[in-house]
This record gives C-alpha cells, sequence and structure tokens, in this order.
C-alpha cells in the first residue's frame, strides 16, 4: 500500500480546513441570529399561573378542562393572549348558567412579571335557580311533555336557559316532521325565587309540496335526480324525507353540492315549492394522490405502513346516466429492512346506486396486480387477477356493510408451476361511535369480516375465515385517552396442503399489529420466513397524551397468540411487548415513532415508524 504525503512549509490559515476569516465572518452572522432569537424569545409572555377565587358549587377540577389557557410546562408552551383568556371567562359564565347560576358574574384580571401572566377570575356564582313550573301553549298537534323533554326543562330541576335556548331547534324540526314547516317557538322565563318557564308556540299549518323545480342540471335527465327523492309533489313536507333525499342526491357521485329550499307558493300559506339546487363535479377528470399511508399489503396481516401513489381516470356519469367509470393504477412499495417489496395494481371499475330498477348500490370491478410474497431469499413475483362484485350499504361516514362475490386466480413463481383459484363470498362490517376518525378520544367501534371461500362457488380452495374486532377509547381527561383493541380471528377447514400464497393465514409482527416483533415475524420457519397460523389473538393498549407543538407521546403495551386452535390457551402462551412512542400530528393523522421491547429475552427491542395511530 502506497502512502502520499504533502510536506508542509508552514502553519495554514485554516481551521479545520476552513479559513480564519469566514470562521469570524459565521461568528458573526450565528451570534447575531442568536442575539434577535433571544430578545425575540425574551418579549414573548407565558403563563405562570392560573388561579380561581370565589368558588363555592363548583371545584377548579370541574372548571380547568374548559379553559383554552394552559399553564406553561416543560412540554406545554402556549405564549399568553389576553383575547383567549376573555374567551374563557365566557366560557366559564356559561357553564354556571347552564347549571341554574343566573346571577354569575366572572371577572379576569392578570398580572405579567419578568415574561410571565399570572392570571385570576374572580367568580360571585349567586344563587341557584330551579324550575319551578312549566307552561306550553298554542300547541296541539304535540304534547306539552314532549315539548318539555325537547328542550331539557323539568320541574325541580337546575334551570338552564342556555340549553332552552339551543333546543328550540329540536322542537322545530319535531314540527316539521309533522307537515308543520312554519312554526314558530319561543321560551320565556319569569326568575323571583324560581323559575316559571312559558313556552309559546304557533303550530302553522299543514303543509304541501305543490311543484319540484330543478336548477344546475345542465344536459342531464331529470330522471335522475328525480328518482333518488323519497317524496312527491302532492305529500305533505316531512323533514327527514328532505334530507334523505339530499343525501341520495348526493350519494350518486354526480354533484358536489345538493340544496332542497322550500319556497311559500303566492297566496297561499300551506303550500311551497321546493327547489333544488345542484352543482356538478368535473365530469371527465384525473385524479392522483400518494403519501406515506397504511396499506392493506397482506390479507391476514394489519395494513402496512408504505408509500403509496395511485393515478386515477374518473368519469363519473357515463353516457349520460348515473354509472360512474374509473380506471386507476396504484404503485405501493412496502419497506422493510434493507429490502423494498413493490405492488403494481391496475383495475377498472362501474358503480351505481341502482341496479336496474331496484336502488341497491353495486360496485363492479376487474382488477390485475403483481406483488413480492415476503421471503429472505428469491422474494418470488406473484401475478394476481380477478373480478369483484360487490355493494356498500352507508350509514354514516364510517359505518357500513360490505358484501359480495370475488372470483381471483393467482400465477405462483415459474419454479413451483401451480395456480390458486379463490372463488370467495365476503361479508364486512364496521359499527363506529367515535368522536374522530384519526384521532378518536371516546367511544367505541366494532369490525366483524367473514370470508367463505370455494363450498358451492368451487375453486381449488375451501375454508371459512372470520376476524372480529373491538377498539375503545376512554378520555381520563381533556387530552389523555386511553385506548385498547382486541381482535380474535380463526379460520376453519384450512387445509395444510393449501399454498398460502396470499397470506390468507393470521401474522403477528410490525408497526400495526406487534410492534416488538419484525414484519409478520412473530412466528418463523426454519429459513426465518413469516409462518402464520389459523388462530389470532390480538390485543392493543396505549395511553395517549399531548406534549408540546403538534408532538404527542404514548406508552403502549401489545399482546398476541398465534395458533392452530383455540384449544389451550392461556395468557402465559401470549407474546407481549410495551414501549414508549412520539406522534407528530398531521392533517392526515399523526406520524408515530414507537420504540417496543418485547418480553423474548433474545429479541432485541425495536424502532417501528407507523402512520397513523396503530388502531
Amino acid at each position: 500500500m502506497e502512502i502520499l504525503t504533502k510536506p508542509v512549509t508552514s502553519r495554514p490559515n485554516t481551521a479545520f480546513g476552513i479559513p480564519i476569516s469566514l470562521w469570524l465572518v459565521l461568528s458573526i452572522l450565528s451570534g447575531t441570529f442568536l442575539s434577535g432569537l433571544w430578545a425575540q424569545q425574551a418579549d414573548v409572555v407565558y403563563v405562570r399561573s392560573i388561579q380561581f377565587k370565589g368558588l363555592q358549587a363548583l371545584t377548579e377540577d370541574e372548571l380547568r378542562p374548559y379553559l383554552k389557557t394552559r399553564v406553561a410546562g416543560i412540554f406545554q408552551k402556549k405564549p399568553f393572549d389576553r383575547r383567549m383568556v376573555r374567551l374563557d371567562a365566557i366560557s366559564l359564565k356559561t357553564i354556571y348558567l347552564s347549571r341554574g347560576y343566573l346571577e354569575i358574574v366572572v371577572l379576569d384580571s392578570f398580572h405579567v412579571e419578568d415574561n410571565f401572566a399570572d392570571i385570576t377570575f374572580i367568580i360571585r356564582e349567586g344563587k341557584q335557580y330551579f324550575v319551578r313550573d312549566v307552561k306550553v301553549v298554542g300547541n296541539h298537534a304535540l304534547s306539552s311533555e314532549k315539548i318539555e323533554a325537547l328542550l331539557g326543562l323539568k320541574r325541580g330541576i337546575p334551570y338552564n336557559p342556555v340549553g332552552a335556548r339551543e333546543y328550540v331547534t329540536r322542537v322545530e324540526e319535531a314540527y316539521q316532521q309533522i307537515h308543520k314547516l312554519f312554526n314558530q317557538v319561543q321560551v320565556y322565563d319569569q326568575v323571583d325565587d324560581s323559575v316559571s318557564v312559558v313556552v309559546k308556540v304557533s303550530e302553522g299549518p299543514d303543509v304541501r309540496i305543490h311543484h319540484i323545480f330543478y336548477e344546475g342540471l345542465d344536459n342531464l335527465d331529470t330522471n335522475i335526480v328525480r328518482r333518488e327523492l323519497v317524496f312527491q309533489e302532492g305529500e305533505y313536507y316531512q323533514k327527514d324525507r328532505i334530507d334523505r333525499s339530499r343525501k341520495r342526491i348526493l350519494e350518486t357521485g354526480i354533484f358536489s353540492f345538493v340544496a332542497l329550499t322550500p319556497i311559500l307558493v303566492a297566496n297561499s300559506d300551506s303550500l311551497i315549492n321546493i327547489l333544488i339546487e345542484l352543482r356538478r363535479f368535473k365530469q371527465r377528470e384525473w385524479i392522483s394522490e400518494g403519501g406515506y399511508y397504511p396499506i392493506p399489503y397482506y390479507e391476514g396481516a394489519e395494513p402496512i405502513p408504505g408509500a403509496g401513489l395511485e393515478v386515477e381516470w374518473k368519469n363519473r356519469s357515463l353516457a349520460g346516466s348515473t354509472t360512474n367509470f374509473s380506471t386507476k393504477l396504484t404503485g405501493h412499495a412496502l419497506v422493510s429492512g434493507a429490502k423494498v417489496r413493490p405492488k403494481i395494481r391496475l383495475e377498472a371499475g362501474l358503480n351505481n346506486q341502482w341496479f336496474f330498477f331496484v336502488r341497491i348500490p353495486v360496485q363492479l370491478k376487474a382488477y390485475y396486480e403483481s406483488f413480492k410474497n415476503y421471503s429472505q431469499s428469491g422474494e418470488p413475483l406473484i401475478l394476481r387477477y380477478g373480478v369483484q362484485l360487490s355493494t356498500v350499504k352507508k350509514f354514516t361516514n364510517r359505518s357500513y356493510i360490505d358484501y359480495g362475490l370475488r372470483w381471483e386466480k393467482f400465477i405462483e413463481p415459474v419454479e413451483t408451476k401451480s395456480d390458486v383459484e379463490q372463488r370467495t363470498m365476503h361479508f364486512k362490517s364496521r359499527w363506529d361511535r367515535t368522536d374522530d376518525a384519526l384521532y378518536p378520544t371516546k367511544g367505541i367501534s366494532a369490525l366483524t369480516d367473514f370470508n367463505w371461500t370455494g363450498g358451492f362457488l368451487g375453486g381449488n380452495q375451501d375454508f371459512l375465515k372470520v376476524d372480529i374486532g373491538v377498539n375503545s377509547y376512554f378520555p381520563l381527561s381533556k387530552s389523555w385517552v386511553l385506548a385498547g383493541r382486541i381482535k380474535t380471528g380463526q379460520i376453519f377447514g384450512w387445509n395444510n396442503n393449501y399454498t398460502d400464497i396470499r397470506f390468507d393465514k393470521f401474522y403477528l409482527g410490525g408497526a400495526n399489529s406487534l410492534r416488538g416483533w419484525d414484519l409478520l415475524k412473530l412466528q418463523v420457519d426454519e429459513a426465518g420466513n413469516p409462518k402464520g397460523d389459523v388462530f389470532r389473538i390480538l390485543t392493543n393498549w396505549e395511553l395517549r397524551f399531548p406534549l408540546t407543538w403538534l408532538l404527542g407521546g404514548e406508552l403502549f403495551l401489545d399482546g398476541g397468540y398465534l395458533a392452530n386452535s383455540i384449544k389451550g390457551i392461556t395468557l402465559n402462551r401470549f407474546k407481549w411487548n410495551w414501549g414508549a412512542g412520539v406522534t407528530l400530528n398531521t392533517p392526515l393523522g399523526p406520524l408515530r415513532l414507537d420504540v417496543a421491547i418485547p418480553d423474548d429475552r433474545y429479541q432485541a427491542y425495536k424502532v417501528q415508524l407507523g402512520v397513523q395511530y396503530i388502531f
């Protein structure tokens, strides 16, 4: 080996290879920047304390969750905002009013010292007032008892003037449901030692629909909209039918805006015209989207974080009808360790809310895709193509049932020269009563997934796969949440001679299931490849809390169990991991960085990158 050297004749005027003059310039610039930043930070005022004076009926613990202003801490440093303090005072007053303290006075003050503000809320609660009696006048179609219940008024309870006036819309909508569109409801109260409430009702006449007019159809046939209406000319007006009709028109996928407006007919107080205002989507367009998000890559595993790109061409009104046509090219890249496993899918589909003359949402889809199987060596390419006919019935934005038929064929690697044909009947449902899709803090959701492959449908595989899960969210405070998930599934009739080409069996491990193990590798075969089984239990528990800015924290416990039977299941056979994570809140959901420690002493800790909460 030859070593080249260069003689040094004098000490260079450099430091670490950078001229001293440049070091001086950088030092001056950085010093100026840091000084300006320090001066800017020195002008920021933070909240040091929040105090309450005069509390008797309510406690600080009851009131603090309603405050937007927060005391500065290690992870929480919102600058002091005078307007926010005023809004907090109004919120406190509203809380007291809703509990019957009609004489409530809330004063706010603050004192700033050394760039810290001390806030004080001075509260004069006064007397709590109760409802002495409620009198409803002018009502005939609705009973007084029902109107009182809708307004939240009951004798002997604290008087809530805020709620009573807010719930007036409930009574108005109840009247609109029984044809009385032009009703008026007013709430009056008389306060002395207690409160007497008078509800004055002007019911108005029964209203019929005279004519229906359309605006914004352009060149579309009026029958496209008319058949979505659940009311007709000459019928009585009912609010729920108007709302259902608007929802059905939007479900056609043609219109971006739909409004149904009642207009009083001249010289009549009991006839209205319905004006249906429509705004169309662009009929033909290219749509593209991409990012890093959970991808349903393998059938028997939870969605896996990966990069994806979709390019779609859509025609929302094929030949002037309500049939939507789309063709989509999707590319997914699953990154695991040093390997990238691409998945390419091309599909074309038709979608309509009507099947001949019956309103059943139908989707017909044909697809072709190629992907790489999960193995340590070789990574053979697998081809998959098929046709799916399904229908989706939505109850809310996040609650639905999805059922249909699927035929698909897999072409395994050339060296095995064996094909797999599956004919499947599927039924999937989701019941969601959580408060938010991306950042849930309370509520519960349940999922069921049934897939019957083979049977009378034929094919060369015959088994029934059942998967059930429940997610629950418990708010511990205004910003701390305890979240829990339990999923269990079993495959009935699986033959060990079947080729698990699309990972129909259950697998655990990875950022969205057991975070203490590599992707799908809770169980592995002799070659170190993922090994699935026909029975699975998965449970995840997380304590979620805010840190600072857009950052949040997690403490979690994951548990999982894979076996060939439910028999002999015990807790000591579960695999567990625990750990902590940091989340970055984004409009598309949290970005997670989790560190998990498995209970297996032969396994090292794992660092997992995830997109959105694990459930």
